[in-house]
C-alpha cells in the first residue's frame, strides 16, 4: 500500500474522534444541566427547572441535592406522591447523616401543609451531603469499534486522472474496559480520570484527565468554570486544552484553547448549548466553530439532542432513559487534494440509545447502555455504523 493511502486512511479517524465526542459525557452532562437547573429555579422557570433535575437523575441516581430540590418542587406543584418518595429516598440512604435525617424527616411532615412548603422555595433547600468521588468500572462491546468504512474501493483524484485501488475494511468488533474516577476537591474544584483499552490493541486505547474550577467571576446567577485537560484518543492524537464555561440562562457557552502536537493543529473551539423544555425530557441543541488556523483544518457543526425518561420518569431509584441525536459537520475549506477535487468533508452522524440505571444499597449503581451510531459523508470514507453495548458499575464514596 502506498504511503499516502495509509496516511491517508489514518487521517479518517479524526472522524471517529469526533464520533466518540458526540456521544454523551454523563459527568458534563450532570455538572451542566445542574447548573442550568440552578439558574431555572432561580428564575422561577418551574417546568424547565424540574425537567433539568430530573435529567441529573437520569445521569447520577445518587446526586443528593437535586434528589432534594426536585421533591421541594414537586411539592410545591402539586405533586407530594413523587415527592415524599424522593425524601424518603434520602430519609433511608446510609450516607445521609442522622442530623440531616431529622431534617428529611421534618419536610416529610410538610408535605401536607402547603402553605409551608410555598413558604420554602426549592432553590433554598438545604444543602444535602454529597460524596466526594466517585469511581466506574464499564465493560463493552463494540461491532465497530475503529469507526471504520464499510467500502470495498477508494477513488483518489490525482493531477491528471482518477486512482481506484481496492481497500480492505477489515471490520472486526472488539470488546473494552473502561476505568474513570471522580474526585470532589474542596468546594470549587472536580478532577476526572478516565482510561479505555481495547481487546487485543495494546497500542490502540484512550485516556483523559480534566481538572474544572469555579471561576471569580459570573454571568447571572452561577459561577462560570476553567477547565483544564488532556484527552488521547483512539486514532493516537492527543490534545491539551485550557477553557472557560458558563451557564447563562437555560443555555452553556464555552471558549476553549487546544494544542494537538501530532497534527500541527492549534486552535480556538467555540460551542453554546441551550435546553428546551419538552412534554417529556429535554431537547439540547449546540452550535459549534473551530478554528485551527485554516480552512482545511477548520470546521462548523450543528447538532439536537433529545432524551427523556421511559415509563413514570426519572423519580424513582431506576430509571430507563430513551435518547437520539442528530449532528452535522462540515470542513471550512477542501479536506485533501486526493479526495474528491480536494472537496469540503461534510458529515452527518446520527445516533439512537437506551440506558437503565439500578442503584445497590448506599453506594452502587449499575447503568446498561445500548448506542447504535451511524455516519453518513460525501466522502465515503468517513462514513460507518456502530452497535455498543456496555455496562457500567459505579460507586460513590
Amino acid at each position: 500500500m502506498p504511503p499516502w493511502l495509509g496516511i491517508l486512511l489514518l487521517a479518517a479517524s479524526t472522524g471517529c474522534a469526533w464520533a466518540q465526542a458526540a456521544l454523551i459525557d454523563p459527568q458534563l452532562e450532570e455538572q451542566n444541566a445542574y447548573a442550568q437547573a440552578s439558574q431555572a429555579l432561580n428564575a422561577n422557570d418551574w417546568p424547565l427547572a424540574e425537567l433539568l433535575l430530573e435529567r441529573v437523575l437520569m445521569l447520577n441516581a445518587d446526586h443528593a441535592q437535586a434528589r432534594l430540590q426536585l421533591a421541594m418542587l414537586l411539592a410545591q406543584r402539586g405533586k407530594t406522591d413523587a415527592a415524599a418518595a424522593l425524601i424518603e429516598s434520602l430519609i433511608t440512604d446510609q450516607r445521609t447523616p442522622p442530623a440531616y435525617r431529622q431534617k428529611l424527616q421534618h419536610l416529610l411532615a410538610q408535605l401536607s401543609n402547603p402553605q409551608a412548603l410555598a413558604a420554602t422555595p426549592a432553590a433554598a433547600a438545604p444543602q444535602a451531603p454529597q460524596p466526594s468521588g466517585r469511581y466506574s468500572a464499564t465493560l463493552g462491546y463494540s461491532t465497530n469499534p475503529y469507526s471504520r468504512a464499510e467500502i470495498s474501493s477508494l477513488t483518489f483524484t490525482l493531477a491528471d486522472s482518477e486512482l481506484t485501488l481496492s481497500v480492505a475494511p477489515n471490520i472486526q468488533p472488539a470488546a473494552y474496559v473502561q476505568q474513570a474516577i471522580d474526585l470532589q476537591l474542596g468546594a470549587r474544584c472536580n478532577l476526572t480520570l478516565t482510561d479505555q483499552r481495547w481487546q487485543g490493541q495494546d497500542q490502540v486505547y484512550t485516556t483523559g484527565a480534566s481538572l474544572t474550577c469555579q471561576s471569580p467571576w459570573r454571568l447571572g446567577a452561577l459561577p462560570g468554570q476553567v477547565m483544564l485537560g488532556y484527552r488521547r484518543g483512539q486514532d493516537r492524537v492527543e490534545r491539551s486544552y485550557l477553557g472557560l464555561g458558563q451557564a447563562w440562562g437555560s443555555a452553556h457557552y464555552l471558549l476553549q484553547l487546544f494544542n494537538e502536537p501530532a497534527t500541527s493543529r492549534q486552535g480556538t473551539l467555540l460551542r453554546v448549548r441551550g435546553a428546551l423544555p419538552m412534554a417529556r425530557g429535554v431537547t439540547w441543541v449546540h452550535a459549534e466553530l473551530e478554528w485551527a488556523g485554516a480552512l482545511s483544518n477548520s470546521f462548523a457543526g450543528l447538532g439536537a439532542r433529545h432524551e427523556g425518561p421511559l415509563g413514570a420518569g426519572a423519580t424513582g431509584a431506576a430509571a430507563t432513559v430513551y435518547g437520539v441525536a442528530l449532528a452535522a459537520q462540515a470542513s471550512l475549506g477542501g479536506y485533501s487534494p486526493l479526495l474528491a477535487n480536494n472537496a469540503a468533508r461534510h458529515m452527518l452522524l446520527g445516533e439512537a440509545y437506551l440506558r437503565r440505571s439500578w442503584a445497590f444499597g448506599a453506594h452502587w449503581q449499575a447503568t446498561g447502555e445500548a448506542i447504535y451510531t451511524r455516519r453518513w459523508s460525501n466522502l465515503p470514507l468517513f462514513t460507518y455504523a456502530d452497535l455498543t453495548l456496555q455496562m457500567r458499575w459505579t460507586r460513590a464514596f
